[in-house]
């Protein structure tokens, strides 16, 4: 029977940004030659997803919320196809084991390792691991005295192995930020990381965790990965323009390999650097991302704006998520700042000060559109970094609640605020691709 080494690995109560521990274990994994995919246990893009590309793969997501425990193993076989280990990292609730981590661990039969701070350990105050911990990671600790003492505790107290820590190392963490603002960290910091954390961790120990579940489901299993099923529509669309630069990073992996699945071409262009779209051109795509350091740049590549809005005069739709609908609206005021976007979606944009914590969605489509249907429930995961204010109260095709417009629509392009992942959606993929226009 075939077998998947895998692992959740997740902290208490509290999800931490940028998790240092699960980073610094990809760094020494990769270090040691050993092919690491990583799943993000909700789905919705964390705050530092671009830092998650040391294992070298694209990111991907299960959510218990959002998809059925099949979906689930169809998307974690379909990612470990050429992976050594799958680690699947989130929070475990603390609870009663019904939200979060939990679920996937049951669902997909994950090990699960929890990530304890060393600053917050307090002997005096007993732990709530979740059933059937095989194993700890520790953060912060100050030595290899500290870490030590902290094991032979822990596993004294709670019979459960500790398998690694990273000391605190401020200096190294505080230029993984100065790294990431110029946009990639490099490897020697990665290398760096990774040596860190392999001073004291169980490597043997944490594979033999990760090996030691068989795979014992039937479903969603295919012998090879051409057999997932695939997604193969009648479809109006043959070629989809991706925004893909500095700017727009952010989209989900399944999703754009439903597309490809579905015999899509698909042509990545640059909001900040091209002034036209690709050619041949039938539906422009545009993710989320990281604008505030580019919006003067964007406002002033006035020829793609004016490419954008062609092709929506033309009757050939767009869609844009978070950051992508905001560069779809009349403007962006920033800082203080005002920024005019590409205009076809009537509304202001705003960034928000501080990004929120990860809302959940759940809303009625009000009116039709090429993509939504009247009546239609959506679910997903507001943007954290983004809100608007429409212009046109016709504009509004679904609202969160009566003060929160979550989608917009302008000429034929639509705009979210809600990220969602068509592949987890079939009839929302399939109107994407066979758009009623």
């Amino acid at each position: 029977m075939k077998t998947y080494a895998r692992l959740a690995i997740g902290t208490i109560g509290e999800r931490e940004e940028p998790p240092w521990v699960i980073l610094a274990l990809l760094a020494a994994l990769r270090n040691a030659n050993i092919h690491v995919q990583l799943f993000v246990g909700q789905g919705a893009y964390p705050r530092f997803a671009a830092a998650r590309g040391v294992c070298g793969r694209c990111l991907r997501y299960l959510d218990s919320w959002l998809m059925t425990p099949q979906q689930c193993r169809q998307a974690f076989v379909q990612g470990m196809q050429t992976a050594d280990l799958g680690i699947v990292e989130g929070t475990y609730d603390g609870g009663d084991g019904q939200e979060g981590l939990e679920v996937l661990c049951h669902w997909l039969e994950l090990p699960k390792i929890v990530i304890l701070h060393a600053e917050q350990w307090d002997p005096c105050v007993p732990l709530r691991l979740p059933e059937q911990t095989a194993g700890i990671l520790l953060e912060s600790v100050e030595d290899e005295r500290h870490y030590r003492a902290l094991q032979m505790d822990l596993e004294i107290l709670y019979g459960v192995p500790v398998l690694g820590g990273l000391p605190r190392l401020p200096d190294l963490r505080s230029q993984f930020f100065h790294h990431l603002a110029s946009g990639c960290v490099s490897r020697t910091w990665w290398n760096a990381l990774g040596q860190h954390f392999a001073q004291w961790w169980a490597k043997d120990q944490i594979l033999e965790i990760a090996r030691s579940r068989p795979w014992s489901f039937s479903e969603g299993i295919p012998q090879e990965i051409g057999e997932i099923p695939s997604f193969n529509p009648r479809r109006a669309i043959r070629q989809i323009a991706l925004a893909y630069d500095a700017a727009f990073k952010r989209y989900f992996c399944e999703t754009l390999d439903a597309f490809e699945e579905a015999g899509i071409k698909i042509v990545d262009f640059s909001p900040l650097r091209d002034e036209r779209l690709p050619d041949k051109t039938d539906l422009v795509y545009i993710g989320c991302g990281t604008l505030e350091p580019h919006l003067k740049t964007l406002a002033e590549n006035h020829c793609m704006k004016a490419a954008l809005r062609q092709h929506a005069a033309a009757g050939r739709p767009i869609y844009a998520e978070g950051g992508g609908a905001a560069y779809l609206c009349h403007e962006i005021r920033a800082s203080g700042i005002s920024y005019a976007m590409v205009g076809i979606l009537p509304a202001i944009a705003y960034p928000k000060p501080t990004p929120r914590e990860l809302t959940r969605v759940e809303c009625t489509v009000g009116k039709s559109t090429w993509l939504f249907s009247a009546g239609q429930q959506l679910r997903g995961y507001l943007s954290p970094e983004w809100t608007w204010e429409p212009l046109e109260k016709e504009a509004v095709v679904a609202k969160e609640d009566p003060w929160q417009s979550v989608l917009l629509q302008g000429f034929h392009a639509i705009g979210s605020l809600v990220h969602i992942n068509f592949a987890w959606h079939p009839p929302l993929l399939q109107s994407f691709l066979n758009p009623r226009i």
